[in-house]
Parts: structure tokens; C-alpha cells; sequence
């Protein structure tokens, strides 16, 4: 090669090495990926608040009156039915007392039967003018008083008819002894718990969701309670109209379309919106920062993410045909040439 032309090419050389080193892509290989498009391998977004079933009725069954505890009928753990007898107390005093109303009663009763008698006997001879007008009057009085009388012991009669009944403690509804503090013997006054009940069959669930949340809830096509371990369908019963302002959230209540958790049970009512959503394994980290690959016009270009928590689906605000960079995402980086394999 002549000096001149060997001039004449030195430059050019020394161009395009100069390009090549400013721009280290041109001479990158592609990088082999595999992509899929965004809207295959997401699922519609799912949102979460802390939630736990809780049970419609619980009580706590104690005395309302002094008496000693003579029988307990219920152990822990036992299923009661509505009505059923579950403790006794001393009821001899008050039994006592009821008959001894109900006697007075019945001594008043025949005492009107008397006063009636010689009421309408009054009145009879009073036509004749036999008896004096004054007289009738006075057992018309004595009359109405015996009435008056009787109307306060049969009010007497039925307060000491009910201590009688407030001595045998009954279940109020079908449910489950969760505690017995009533112990045989033991001198019971009124507010002495005896014996604890928990409806685990009419449970539903208590949800707080945040002010803006609320619509998500209402309009999913499917909401359930996630305990961990079983997902169940639950259904919006109500919004409770109170908002509390610290975390500007609402309560929830929803009942189960299936076979409820029990009782006390914690979770998390999940519900799915209208945006997508992408497994947790597509995630990358560049820099510190999440995000995705995608493949866009024969390049892989880095689309970061927002509240990405690890290990838990992640949502995303792009097309359904956008494509996923899957396989070799791991040793791209953001501006390099791919080759698209199947």
C-alpha cells in the first residue's frame, strides 16, 4: 500500500474505532431472550386489608340474684342448645315466696267473691228501698279495694315467679361453652358470672378497608377471606357509617357464602380490581430500583416499578400486548440489543 493512500485511510480508521468506542452497543452481541406478551402471564390485581371473623353472639350468663350454686349442667368445650338448662342456684327462698303470694292471692280472690256477692245483694234490696243508698256505696268501695288489692299481688306473684325462673340459668341461644367460672357451691349475688356461650354457626366477617378502598370492595366480582390457609367467598353485608379518622378507614361486615372459619380466626379480605397484576419471580432490581423488562423495538428497555413488596404479586400499568422479556432478563441491561428466540 502507497504512503498516500495509507493517509487517506488512517482517518477513516481512526473514526470508526472512535465510534465504536463512544458507543459500545453497536459492537454488543444480542442478547437471547424469550418474550411473552403482558397480558398472558398477568391476573387481574388483587387488593388486601386485615380482617377476622368474628362471631354475631357472645355472652357471658350470670347471676341476677343472691343464691348459692347447687348444680352446673355444662363443661367447656360443650354444644347447647337454645333453651337448654346449664346451672342451677338455691331457689327454696324464693319458691317459698312465690307461695306465699300465690296464697294471698287466692285469699283475696275469695274475698271478692264475697264483696261481689254482697254488692249485687245490695243493689237488690237498694231497688227495694230496703237497704240504705250509703251502704251500697260502702261495699262497692270495699269492692273495688279487694280488686285493687288483688291487681298489685298477682304483680307481687309474678316478680317472685320470675326470681324462681332467674334460678335456672338457660342457654338464650344454640352455641358453644367457652368458659364455666360458676363453681358448685359458691355463693353467687347478681353479676357473678356462671357460665360463657360463643355462636360459632352465625360468625361473619369484620373487615377495615381505607375511605377509598371501599368501591374496589364493592364492585369485585369475587371477594374473599384469606386465612392463610383457605380462601373463602365471602359477600359485602354492610359499610358501618362511622370513618375513623387516624387511618381514614371504614369497618366492613361480609358473611360467608360457604362454610364459615371459626370464630377469632385473623386474615385478609382480598379483592381483585380491574387493573393486572405479574408474579413476583418477573422482578428485577437494577441500581436498587424494581422493575421489568420489556422488549421495545429490538432493545430491552427497563420500565421501573412502584410498591413492590417482595415475594407478593405486583401491580402494573401497562398494555396486555407489551412484551415481557422472561427468559434471560437476569444478565440484560437496559438499552441492550436482543435476539428473540422461542
Amino acid at each position: 500500500m502507497d504512503a498516500p493512500r495509507f493517509l487517506w485511510l488512517r482517518p477513516t480508521m481512526l473514526l470508526v474505532c472512535g465510534i465504536v468506542a463512544a458507543c459500545p452497543a453497536l459492537a454488543q452481541e444480542p442478547r437471547p431472550v424469550t418474550v411473552r406478551p403482558l397480558g398472558e402471564l398477568a391476573v387481574p390485581a388483587a387488593r388486601d386489608a386485615p380482617a377476622e371473623v368474628v362471631s354475631l353472639d357472645r355472652a357471658m350468663l350470670s347471676a341476677e340474684l343472691n343464691a348459692r350454686v347447687v348444680a352446673v349442667h355444662a363443661e367447656v368445650g360443650d354444644r347447647v342448645a337454645s333453651g337448654e338448662l346449664l346451672a342451677e342456684l338455691d331457689c327454696r327462698e324464693h319458691r317459698a315466696l312465690a307461695d306465699q303470694a300465690a296464697a294471698v292471692l287466692a285469699a283475696l280472690e275469695a274475698q271478692i267473691d264475697f264483696a261481689d256477692y254482697r254488692v249485687d245483694r245490695a243493689r237488690t234490696l237498694s231497688e227495694r228501698n230496703a237497704v240504705a243508698e250509703e251502704a251500697l256505696r260502702e261495699r262497692e268501695s270495699t269492692l273495688a279495694r279487694l280488686a285493687a288489692e288483688r291487681d298489685a299481688q298477682r304483680a307481687t306473684l309474678e316478680i317472685a315467679r320470675l326470681m324462681v325462673s332467674r334460678c335456672a340459668i338457660r342457654a338464650p341461644f344454640a352455641a358453644t361453652v367457652v368458659s364455666r367460672p360458676a363453681q358448685l357451691g359458691a355463693l353467687a349475688s347478681p353479676g357473678t358470672p356462671l357460665v360463657e356461650l360463643l355462636d360459632v354457626d352465625s360468625v361473619e366477617v369484620r373487615a377495615t378497608v381505607r375511605r377509598s378502598q371501599f368501591e374496589g370492595v364493592e364492585a369485585a366480582a369475587r371477594v374473599e377471606f384469606d386465612d392463610g390457609r383457605d380462601a373463602h367467598p365471602v359477600t359485602l353485608r354492610a359499610r358501618l357509617p362511622q370513618v375513623d379518622p387516624r387511618a381514614d378507614s371504614v369497618e366492613l361486615r361480609l358473611t360467608f357464602d360457604a362454610a364459615p372459619a371459626p370464630p377469632g380466626t385473623p386474615g385478609r379480605l382480598v379483592w381483585r380490581g380491574s387493573g393486572l397484576a405479574l408474579p413476583p419471580h418477573l422482578v428485577e432490581e437494577r441500581d436498587g430500583v424494581a422493575g421489568l423488562f420489556v422488549a421495545d423495538d429490538g432493545r430491552a428497555r427497563f420500565v421501573p416499578l412502584a410498591r413492590v413488596q417482595e415475594g407478593r404479586p405486583v401491580e402494573v400499568d401497562l398494555p396486555p400486548a407489551t412484551r415481557l422479556i422472561v427468559d434471560g432478563r437476569a444478565v440484560v441491561e437496559d438499552g441492550d440489543p436482543l435476539r428473540i428466540v422461542d
